[in-house]
C-alpha cells in the first residue's frame, strides 16, 4: 500500500476538523506567493505561515489552516538536505518541494504535479519535517538531489495547526546550498510610442517591477509611459536575499511630427501680416512658436490643435522679402517657412496732408514731422 496513503488513514480521525478548515480557507485560494527566500547558510527564519494558495502536490491534504511558501535558489548542487522544524514540539508539518523551470513563475509551477521533487507527508506528530537525514527529525524521506542554477519552491502544510512559525535548516556542504536569486532583466531595444503593451522578462521569474508605465508584473506601456527614456527596476526576494537589476527603456515618436501648410499675407498698408498654419502629430509639450522677420513672435502652448491662426500687426513697409518661421520647442525638427513680399511706400513730395490705402484706410508714418502719404 501507498505509505502516504497509511499515514493518511492514521490521521483518519482529524479529517472531519480539517475539513472545518478547508472551508474557512477556501475563500483565499490565491495566497501563493515568491516573497520569502533564503541564502545564507544555516538555520533561516522564523518564517510565518499564511492562508492557503491551490491545493497542489500528491501528498498535501491542504486541510490545514495555514501554510507557508519558500523559494529557494540552488547555488551548489547536491542532495537537499532540509529540515523543517515548527516552533511547537507536536503536530504534523507536511511539506512539498517542487522544480521551477526557467521562466516560470514559482507559484505557476506548483499547479504541475510533473515539476514535484519531493515530498513528505510526516510520519510522527513531532511538529517537524525533513528531507535526508542529515536532522533528527523522526518525519523524513530521501533528500533530492539539485543542481546548481535551480529555482524551487517549497509548500509547508501545518496540517494540525499548532506551530506559529517555523525555521529552515540547509545541511552543509557536501549539500546543495543556496544563495540569492539572479535578477538579471531580458534588455529591451527602443519601441514606439503607439507599440501595443509587452511583458518584460528576467532570468529568474516572481519578483516585482517599476517605473514609469510598467505594472508590478512586469507589463510595460510604451504609450503610458510616454515618448523618453525610462528606468525600469527588477527586485526580487526579500532581505537578505533580495537581488535587483535594472534596464533603460526608449521610447521614440514614430508618427512624427509634420507641418503641411503655411499661409502668409499682407492685409494692408499698415502692413498687417497674417496666415494659417496646419500639422499632424504635434509633441505633448513645450510650445509652437511663429516668427516674422523682424523677432515679432506669436506663442501656442499645449494641447496643440491644428490649424492655428497667426497675426502680427503694423510691421515696416520697406519693401522687403520677409521670411515667417513656425516650429515646435520640444521638436525643432518639425518646422515650415514661407515668405511674404512687404510693400514700400513710393517716395511722394512733402505737403500731402491725407494718406489712403486701396482699401480705404489710412497710415501716418510716425516719427519727427511725420506726414500722410497717399499709397497708390
Amino acid at each position: 500500500m501507498n505509505p502516504f496513503l497509511i499515514k493518511k488513514i492514521a490521521r483518519i480521525k482529524s479529517v472531519f476538523i480539517a475539513i472545518l478548515f478547508l472551508f474557512s480557507f477556501s475563500a483565499y485560494q490565491s495566497q501563493c506567493n515568491t516573497n520569502v527566500t533564503i541564502c545564507t547558510p544555516g538555520v533561516a527564519g522564523p518564517f510565518n505561515l499564511s492562508a492557503p494558495g491551490p491545493a497542489v502536490s500528491s501528498c498535501l491534504d491542504f486541510f490545514g489552516p495555514n501554510y507557508a511558501y519558500i523559494v529557494l535558489y540552488i547555488t551548489q548542487s547536491g542532495p537537499l538536505e532540509l529540515l523543517i522544524n515548527g516552533d511547537a514540539t507536536t503536530g504534523f508539518l507536511d511539506v512539498a518541494i517542487f522544480n521551477v523551470p526557467p521562466g516560470v513563475d514559482p507559484c505557476d509551477a506548483t499547479l504541475n504535479l510533473g515539476n514535484e521533487i519531493g515530498c513528505n507527508y510526516a510520519l510522527a506528530a513531532s511538529g517537524c519535517n525533513q528531507f535526508g537525514n542529515f536532522f533528527g527529525c523522526p518525519s523524513f524521506v530521501n533528500a533530492p538531489n539539485v543542481n546548481a542554477g535551480d529555482v524551487l519552491m517549497i509548500i509547508v502544510e501545518n496540517w494540525s495547526g499548532t506551530s506559529n512559525s517555523f525555521t529552515l535548516d540547509l545541511a552543509p556542504p557536501p549539500a546543495a546550498q543556496t544563495g540569492p536569486p539572479d535578477p538579471t532583466v531580458v534588455p529591451v531595444g527602443n519601441l514606439c510610442d503607439n507599440d501595443p503593451a509587452i511583458q518584460l522578462g528576467s532570468v529568474t521569474v516572481g519578483g516585482t517591477w517599476s517605473g514609469n508605465g510598467v505594472s508590478s508584473s512586469g507589463n510595460f506601456n510604451p504609450s503610458t509611459a510616454g515618448i523618453g527614456s525610462h528606468v525600469i527596476t527588477y527586485t526580487i526576494g526579500q532581505p537578505p536575499c533580495q537581488a535587483q537589476d535594472q534596464m533603460t527603456i526608449d521610447v521614440i515618436n514614430c508618427n512624427p511630427c509634420s507641418m503641411d501648410n503655411l499661409s502668409a499675407t499682407v492685409n494692408n498698408c499698415n502692413v498687417d501680416v497674417s496666415g494659417v498654419l496646419s500639422f499632424n502629430t504635434p509633441p505633448l509639450t513645450g510650445q509652437l512658436i511663429v516668427e516674422d522677420c523682424f523677432g515679432n513672435q506669436e506663442t501656442f502652448n499645449p494641447p496643440f490643435n491644428s490649424p492655428v491662426n497667426y497675426n502680427f500687426n503694423s510691421l515696416a513697409p520697406n519693401g522687403q522679402l520677409c521670411t515667417i518661421n513656425a516650429f515646435f520647442t520640444d521638436d525643432p525638427t518639425c518646422s515650415i517657412s514661407q515668405n511674404v513680399q512687404l510693400p514700400s511706400l513710393p517716395n511722394l513730395s512733402a505737403g500731402i496732408d491725407q494718406a489712403v490705402c486701396d482699401d480705404g484706410s489710412t497710415v501716418t508714418l510716425s516719427g519727427s514731422g511725420a506726414i500722410s502719404y497717399v499709397w497708390d
